[in-house]
This record gives structure tokens, C-alpha cells and sequence, in this order.
């Protein structure tokens, strides 16, 4: 590990071990990885409409969601937005 690294083991904050199963550290990088940042962009996104949700995956699984046009717009917008 280099010294600019910082390693978060499986402790709680007061440093006692938790019962929880064992996760793989993770490691971050000063600059190259700011934490802040992320959990800032998780809190931005939109909730997850779940009505939505549903009534896509049905359509889905009813084979009638997937047409030429639902196609061609989502290309279109993937080009925006890329370009």
C-alpha cells in the first residue's frame, strides 16, 4: 500500500469488529478517488419510479415495448449526448 492510500477495515467507527461477514477493504487514492463527491451524486439522482418500473417490465415480457421508434429515440438521445 502506497502512503497516499488509505485502507478501511471491517471495524465500526469506536473500532470494535462487527458481526457482519468480512468485505474486501477498499482503498482509495487521495485525488484520484473522492468519496464526497460520488455520495454527492448518488443523493442527486432521481428516486426510482416503481410504477414505472413495473408497467415497462411488463411490456416487456408481453413482447410489445421494443418497437423501431422506442429504438430510434433512444439512439438519438445516446448520440446527444455522447456528441
Amino acid at each position: 500500500m502506497q502512503d497516499n492510500e488509505v485502507e478501511h477495515p471491517d471495524t465500526t467507527a469506536t473500532g470494535e469488529k462487527t458481526d457482519q461477514p468480512p468485505q474486501r477493504p477498499t482503498r482509495t487514492r487521495g485525488k484520484d478517488f473522492d468519496v464526497a463527491s460520488w455520495i454527492e451524486k448518488v443523493r442527486q439522482l432521481p428516486d426510482v419510479r416503481r410504477d414505472l418500473v413495473k408497467r415497462v417490465k411488463g411490456e416487456i415480457a408481453a413482447g410489445a415495448y421494443d418497437t423501431p421508434e422506442r429504438l430510434n429515440t433512444a439512439v438519438d438521445k445516446m448520440m446527444d449526448e455522447l456528441f
